[in-house]
């Protein structure tokens, strides 16, 4: 594939001009203007990226002539290339259901003062993608340099496809939570109430990255616990397991396994009342674990390699009959959590967050789902 091993934003002049004589190809695209900005232009822009998702992924290259097929000349683009990338990046967020997760765009500048607009699509993992602007519904697929409509048996294999993808992550998280609630566990925790959170690479379930032995014991330090200050590690037939306490049951612990999937889980979720014996979760307390879990692990993954997307679940185990603790005192409030077993919808992280309001931004519809459990229209103060 063009670029391999590239980062979008490493991508040079000398990278493009090394691409004349290059064939299009199935994940390669070059087209020597811009987009225009009638619909059937727009229409044709959301086809040629949704075609891309929907097969193996591979880069658009606006500003590159062909001849016969193969890149002859780069004229690149002239105007406020800013303004392109955020008008393509709007066609392709409003007129391709479901969004594309990963679709990166950076204009490239050439020594003739001009650029070459580069457009990554991935291959998507919630395919598959069809246009919809101007109430039109249709898919596609790539093959060869062309774009075409699939018939019913691929677009049955498309379906299926995205299907099992969504379907084993979820498998995978039902397993597990299933274990822990058995008390089946990398080491032994009192999870008779617990926060746990399962970050797991799409990657993982596609046969990509396994780590070794070596690697994750040298990144072990990136998987702390939950809201840990120190930890034990030691290395189990899965992977790698962080732990803090020196004596079973451990409060808290974070399972790595080989393939990226991460696993935290921290214990004593429900707390008491200083007076009135009334039972808790702490939303503060809860808010401030899943932030920096989620900052953590995300960072450590991609210090692994890994990749977006990645899907985010959220479980509370032994919640039923305890409240939602927002307030000052302890603890007055009123609403009780419904259900012993709490999943809100997973959220799926195509950008890891650089800054503080992003990674809440993440975390925000978790915590209102948690809230409704507990009889409340949403997370008080957020």
């Amino acid at each position: 594939m063009a670029f391999d091993g590239l980062d979008i934003s490493e991508i040079t002049e000398a990278h493009i001009t090394a691409l004349i004589g290059t064939l299009e190809s199935r994940d390669l695209d070059f087209k020597q203007q811009e987009y225009g900005r009638a619909d059937q232009d727009k229409k044709e822009f959301a086809a040629d990226v949704s075609a891309f998702a929907n097969t193996i992924g591979g880069h658009l290259l606006i500003g590159v002539a062909e001849e016969n097929g193969a890149a002859s000349t780069t004229p690149g683009i002239t105007g406020d290339i800013d303004t392109e990338i955020q008008r393509l990046e709007s066609i392709a967020l409003t007129g391709i259901q479901p969004r594309i997760i990963g679709l990166q765009m950076r204009a490239v500048p050439m020594a003739a003062g001009n650029s070459v607009l580069v457009i990554r699509i991935p291959k998507s993992w919630n395919s598959p993608h069809r246009v919809t602007l101007q109430g039109v519904n249709r898919f596609y697929l790539r093959a060869g340099s062309r774009r075409y409509e699939p018939d019913v048996d691929e677009l049955r294999q498309l379906f299926e496809g995205g299907r099992t993808l969504s379907q084993r992550i979820r498998d995978f998280h039902n397993e597990r939570i299933a274990k822990i609630v058995g008390h089946d566990t990398p080491v032994p925790t009192d999870n008779s109430s617990a926060l746990v959170m399962h970050v797991i690479p799409y990657a993982a379930f596609l046969g990509g990255t396994m780590l070794d032995t070596p690697t994750l014991s040298g990144a072990a330090n990136r998987f702390y616990p939950m809201a840990a200050t120190g930890m034990n590690r030691r290395v189990n037939l899965e992977g790698i397991v962080t732990y803090t306490g020196t004596a079973a049951p451990h409060p808290a612990y974070t399972q790595v396994w080989r393939n990226g999937c991460i696993e935290a889980v921290r214990g004593l979720l429900v707390v008491e009342g200083r007076t009135n014996g009334v039972k808790a979760v702490v939303l503060n307390e809860l808010t401030r674990k899943l932030l920096g879990g989620i900052d953590q692990y995300l960072k450590g993954l991609a210090h692994l390699g890994f990749q977006p997307p990645f899907a985010v679940l959220v479980t509370l185990i032994g919640a039923k009959g305890a409240i939602l603790h927002v307030g000052n005192t302890y603890f007055d409030e009123q609403e009780q959590f419904d259900r012993d077993i709490l999943t809100p919808s997973e959220i799926i992280i195509d950008k890891i967050p650089t800054t503080d309001a992003e990674m809440q931004d993440i975390l925000d519809p978790i915590l209102h789902q948690i809230a409704n459990a507990a009889g409340y229209d949403a997370a008080p103060g957020i």
